[in-house]
């Protein structure tokens, strides 16, 4: 065996024992230690795991999805194995560089509610097949890349096909089709795997459209708490898609080599050229027509976008360009470690090169809680536990979940060498590794690039994995992205899509470059080194996190602390909940308000649940009630208010108002989906005047106010346009302690809207930015008795308080993270008789304070003078 093989199949080793054989070791050792000798789980929390059900579930979405990819890439596959057609190559991988949830969006953003077709399926019912839909045909234009190019790969250098020649003879299509099935099997089975693959690792896109799957099941119970060792004893399924794609993908039969392409037939380059424009330009028009239709790109959305969202690029570019700088050394080692060399292979090369294939497609396969849990279970550990502590553990996780690019890369490099080659190669080829290297260079560095590309690319869009393993206090844009989709801001979402298709299209241009055959090899030795300088500089800027503080946090919670321009803590008497779906915990708590004609909290969440928690000292905390809601499949509450004895709900994704009793029984009912007067699309808050009518908020198709009578006849509807700026997602309402003007928060246009009893604008606080006295994403507001607006910052994760009259600031509380004191994308206030509850909704939590705890030093500019004695 020659040097450069060993040394290639070394560097190979060294990242993939962190990176997933270790992992895997765990996982594996957890099933053996989770499950007894009958086989039947004897780990903790099994009983409340619904993995039958949603296994099942996802083995007949991805396995649709991907029947549904190899057809849809079959005709492009085989126009990039003919050549001449490079736009089609940019085209076939621009898709791969989008997230799935990227493009789920960019359909349901045109078919969604407030569209023609969104109101048809309202009104008929049938909004969850619509949303349905919208996820396959968005999961759909993410995998038919993999099917065109699985094709692309097999059919490069063959010679004229049987189908071609039939053609010839004047056969009648349906023969001609069936013929080159024949021919394309193999690869399309591949193809159809490697999208299997993909998607069952995938969770946002499915959590987005409202389908449980097996992925999310395990997230939900890493949420509540469930130990390492039970998620990794539950995830074992997860295991096996990587597995049966290396067997599928080892066992099909190689194409013959060193031959020519038949040229593409007229009628295929006419379906080519359809599919791609359906599912490559459909989704990305849909996303840009759909912002451009209610909002429009304009500079303020780039400042928006920048102010907001500028702390999180450098960080998510660091971890990013680290992962892909590693996988691109993987990529390059496995090149060298797969070249041929004199004499014959050596058999424990052999074994030990297909065990990593087998473990980097296996981590590829895994879900996201699985995969973490096992990075988590490793890093955290004494003298290592630094790792555990900084962005160095979000890059070894990428790195296992796109690692496979590298080694698939490196085998479709090492399959397109033309057998005359290797079998010189065999006979008298290199020893060491320069030598390789000088004759392997144009590989080596097509296998670098390409990789670097891909794997910078998708690790932008990944979600699932960096929000479990990202340290806390740092930010990660597609996650802000995410954010932006579920509240409404659609510029956010476009301006981060146009920066991932730039990507996309220096990955499109390296793939390209790397798919063209080269007659000599390009100059630029040294390539494993010099990548392995960059990854070091990249993976040494990620370590301090995203600011310039020396290290990660100690601990949860510290984060804000370290920051010298962060606010102090919420001056909590107590914090109850925890994510979990028992009585007294919460799951994404939406809004919460003081329960009527008892000392009580009550808290809806995204699980369909209205809790009532005691307040009272000897119960305080636990859950005194627990009442489901009526319907909850489309979507969850976000507003909840209290008039004398009765609980309204603003039931958000079922276009209603729900009235209660104290007791939470329902007592009627009113509004139905609709843009007309008395109808409603995502109704948001309700509150109510001193002569009985109710102000009605609502976003979406709508993004107006609507006041209602007693009656529940709708007077008149509003939407702020006098401003020119009109409402963008107005989120609370809150009446002044007069009852002559109604506060609004304005959310998505990061202001506090005062209008008369009439709609009509008198006054605007605040505007986008993270000083005092500005907002970022203003969710819950409410008056504090005591002359100020209490206001909960979803975008700067604090509480604010407000002059009502000036907007001036009166104190900022709070500050990224998890710590005590701490918030997480706060959604809702609420107060009463001095106290206030705020709603931790990223921490599944509820703080609980004195108002009087908040008038001390940090209340404003005259704070000297007043407490001075």
């Amino acid at each position: 065996m020659g040097a450069a093989p060993l040394t290639g199949f070394t560097t190979a080793t060294v990242l993939a024992l962190p990176a997933v054989v270790v992992p895997i070791v765990l996982v594996v050792a957890a099933i053996g230690s989770g499950f007894g000798g009958s086989g039947e789980s004897t780990v903790e929390g099994a009983a409340a795991f619904r993995g039958a059900e949603t296994l099942w579930r996802t083995v007949g979405w991805t396995a649709s999805i991907g029947a549904l990819a190899a057809l849809a890439g079959w005709a492009p596959g085989r126009r990039l194995a003919a050549g001449g057609a490079r736009w089609l190559a940019f085209a076939a991988v621009l898709p791969l560089m989008l997230p799935g949830w990227l493009l789920f969006h960019g359909f349901w953003t045109a078919i969604g509610p407030g569209t023609f077709v969104g109101d048809l399926a309202s009104r008929l019912d049938q909004v969850r097949l619509l949303r349905e839909l919208a996820l396959g045909a968005g999961l759909l234009a993410a995998c038919w890349p993999l099917a065109a190019w699985s094709v692309a790969i097999e059919r490069r250098g063959r010679e004229c096909s049987s189908a071609a020649l039939e053609a010839i003879d004047g056969l009648p299509w349906a023969r001609r089709i069936a013929i080159a099935f024949r021919e394309d099997r193999a690869a399309l089975l591949r193809g159809a795997v490697m999208a299997m693959l993909l998607l069952w690792s995938t969770t946002v896109a499915f959590d987005l459209a409202g389908v449980r799957t097996f992925g999310f099941e395990l997230r939900t119970l890493d949420a509540e708490g469930a130990s390492t060792a039970t998620i990794l004893a539950l995830g074992w399924p997860g295991l096996l898609p990587g597995i049966a794609l290396l067997a599928i993908v080892t066992s099909l039969p190689s194409p013959r080599e060193d031959a020519t392409t038949e040229s593409a037939p007229g009628g295929r380059w006419s379906i080519a050229l359809w599919s791609t424009v359906v599912l490559v330009g459909v989704p990305i028009l849909l996303m840009a027509w759909g912002v451009l239709r209610d909002s429009g790109l304009d500079p303020e959305a780039l400042r928006a976008f920048a102010i907001l969202h500028g702390p999180s690029v450098l960080p998510t570019l660091a971890v990013a360009g680290s992962t892909a700088a590693l996988a691109g050394i993987l990529a390059a080692a496995l090149v060298v470690a797969w070249a041929p060399a004199p004499g014959r292979p050596s058999n424990l090369l052999r074994i030990g090169l297909a065990i990593e294939a087998l473990a980097w497609t296996v981590a590829a396969g895994m879900p996201s809680a699985v995969l973490a849990a096992a990075v988590i279970d490793l890093w955290n550990r004494p003298v290592v536990d630094w790792v555990h502590r900084s962005p160095a553990i979000l890059v070894l996780g990428l790195l296992g979940r796109f690692g496979v690019v590298a080694v698939a890369t490196a085998w479709w490099l090492s399959r397109r060498r033309p057998s005359g080659e290797s079998a010189l190669s065999a006979i008298d080829g290199p020893r060491r590794l320069g030598e390789v290297l000088a004759i392997e260079r144009s590989r080596v560095l097509a296998a670098a690039l390409a990789t670097f590309a891909a794997v910078f690319s998708l690790s932008l869009g990944e979600v699932a994995l960096s929000s479990r393993l990202a340290p806390p206090g740092d930010a990660w844009l597609a996650t802000a992205v995410l954010n932006a989709i579920h509240y409404q801001r659609g510029e956010t979402v476009l301006i981060a899509a146009l920066a991932m298709l730039v990507a996309g299209v220096l990955a499109s241009s390296t793939a390209l470059w790397a798919f063209r055959p080269r007659r000599r090899s390009p100059g630029g030795g040294g390539l494993v080194a010099i990548a392995s300088g960059l990854s070091l500089v990249a993976l040494a800027a990620s370590l301090p996190g995203c600011d310039s503080r020396d290290g990660a946090p100690s601990s949860p919670g510290m984060e804000a602390a370290m920051d010298d321009e962060s606010p102090p803590p919420v001056p909590a008497t107590f914090t109850v909940g925890g994510q979990g779906t028992v009585p007294g915990r919460f799951r994404t708590p939406r809004a919460v308000e003081f329960a009527p004609d008892r000392d009580a909290l009550l808290v809806v969440d995204r699980s369909g649940r209205l809790q009532r928690i005691d307040l009272d000292e000897a119960r305080r905390g636990r859950a005194d009630a627990v009442w489901p809601l009526p319907e909850f499949d489309m979507g969850f509450p976000t507003g909840l208010t209290v008039i004398d004895d009765l609980i309204v709900v603003a039931d958000t994704h079922e276009h209603r108002v729900l009235v209660l009793d104290a007791e939470g029984r329902m007592l009627e009912t009113f509004g139905r989906y609709g843009t007309g007067p008395g109808e409603f699309v995502y109704p948001t808050d309700v509150v109510e005047t001193t002569d009985g009518r109710l102000f009605v908020a609502e976003y979406g198709g709508n993004d107006r106010v609507q006041l209602f009578d007693a009656d529940r006849r709708s007077l008149l509807a509003f939407d702020a346009g006098e401003t020119g700026m009109p409402f963008r997602r107005p989120q609370s309402l809150a009446l002044a302690p007069d009852g002559e003007e109604l506060f609004i928060a304005d959310a998505c246009n990061h202001r506090v809207v005062v209008v008369d009893l009439e709609g009509r604008v008198r006054r605007v606080l605040g505007e986008l930015g993270r000083d005092p006295g500005r907002l970022a994403y203003p969710y819950g507001i409410a008056f504090d008795g005591r002359g100020g607006l209490l206001v909960a910052e979803f975008g700067n994760n604090r509480l604010q308080r407000l002059d009502p009259a000036t907007g001036a600031s009166l104190g900022c509380w709070g500050g990224f993270g998890e710590g005590e004191g701490r918030l997480r994308y706060p959604w809702s206030v609420a107060v009463r008789d001095g106290r206030v509850a705020v709603l931790d909704s990223g921490n599944h939590r509820m703080m609980l304070l004195e108002i009087d705890a908040l008038l001390g030093p940090t209340r404003g500019p005259d704070t000297e003078e007043e407490s001075s004695p």
